[in-house]
């Protein structure tokens, strides 16, 4: 909306409940915008009329009674005083005549009473309303200002919350994007690695227990393959010659010929003698695993013997190998797989 005097654009509006039109701060008083609708005060009807605005007052005075009606007509029908005076009243004594001058100055005394009074009134309410034009004017620019600062504050708030808003959640889900992806990318990892691991592990063990087995099954059909004797059970002292004389433990460790190739020979070795030997392989928490051999003798029953140094070793579900068996202190770091099975338990062993 505009204000109809200044045309200006007004946010907060004032209608004149005179004239019911818009006007701004600065015009909203009716005697501001020159209202038409104000109605007629009191002192403008009156004959002494003060102006607010000026400085000088135009008297007007009531007609006497002693001059005509018409200013223009001629002075030789103007009624004389004494003429007057006949004619209204019969000649009075002297006594009554002073009494007459007595109310006539009395009359004329209030009547310049009233004139200075009702001057006096002019002057106090033109300098009021002076006064008050000066203060309203000064009080309404306050509350406009005040007025106009709360409706853009709100509306600032509003329009800055939105912004912020808007910008704030596009930067904070790129920011969250790049922070997601890379924690995610990183716990995928680890989450896929473990469980392609333990997959792994699970099958690589299963097909390399089968194909170990396969080939250890054929390879012991081919050596027994023209022997027509019997392999038995021997006492715990047959097998301790057994090993005291096999020498498979001098060998040395290399990348070629690991423990499992140690169980295998010391096995063949004991079927050439015509004892049964079994080949035991040990699987840890943790890979690599482990091969030795076992007897059941007759009389001390399953027995296990380290292949790299035939010493006795004992081998259960829960047991570190290395570390609860300490006679393998014996074996050297440097042609063994001391270093790597020793941290580990024995979870499975397959014969």
């Amino acid at each position: 909306m505009k204000c109809v005097v200044c045309k200006k654009e007004v946010y907060l509006p004032y209608r004149c409940s005179y004239c019911g039109q818009i006007f701004c701060d600065k015009h909203r008083l009716p005697e501001n915008h020159m209202c038409p609708g104000l109605p007629k005060r009191g002192w403008e009807n009156r004959k002494n009329v003060f102006h607010p605005y000026g400085r000088s007052s135009i008297f007007q005075p009531a007609p006497s009674p002693l001059q005509p009606k018409n200013a223009n007509e001629p002075v030789d029908k103007r009624v004389d005083a004494k003429d007057f005076i006949k004619s209204k009243s019969p000649p009075k004594p002297v006594h009554k005549i002073k009494g007459l001058t007595y109310s006539v100055v009395l009359i004329l005394i209030s009547l310049s009473l009233i004139v200075v009074w009702d001057q006096s009134y002019n002057l106090g309410v033109a300098s009021r309303l002076e006064e008050g034009t000066i203060q309203g004017l000064s009080l309404g620019e306050d509350l406009g200002a005040s007025a106009g600062y709360n409706a853009g504050y709100y509306e600032g708030v509003g329009e800055g919350n939105n912004e912020g808003y808007e910008l704030g959640l596009i930067e904070g889900n790129e920011e969250g994007y790049i922070h997601g992806f890379s924690d995610g990318k990183t716990t995928g990892y680890s989450v896929g690695y473990d469980s392609g691991y333990s997959l792994g592990y699970s099958q690589g063990l299963f097909e390399g227990n089968l194909t170990g087995f396969t080939f250890t099954y054929e390879k012991g059909i081919g050596d027994i393959a023209d022997r027509r004797f019997n392999v038995t059970d021997v006492t715990y002292y047959a097998v301790k010659r057994f090993l005291r004389t096999d020498r498979t433990d001098s060998k040395k460790y290399t990348s070629n010929f690991v423990c499992f190739d140690f169980a295998i020979a010391v096995k063949k070795n004991a079927f050439e003698r015509g004892i049964r030997c079994y080949y035991v392989r040990l699987v840890f928490t943790e890979p690599p695993g482990h091969a030795i051999v076992a007897f059941n003798t007759t009389d001390r029953g399953l027995v296990f013997f380290e292949s790299q140094s035939d010493e006795e070793m004992d081998v259960d579900i829960g047991v570190r190998y290395w570390r609860d068996n300490i006679r393998v202190s014996k074996l050297d770091s440097d042609r063994s797989c001391t270093e790597t099975c020793q941290p580990y338990h024995i979870v499975h062993q397959v014969q």
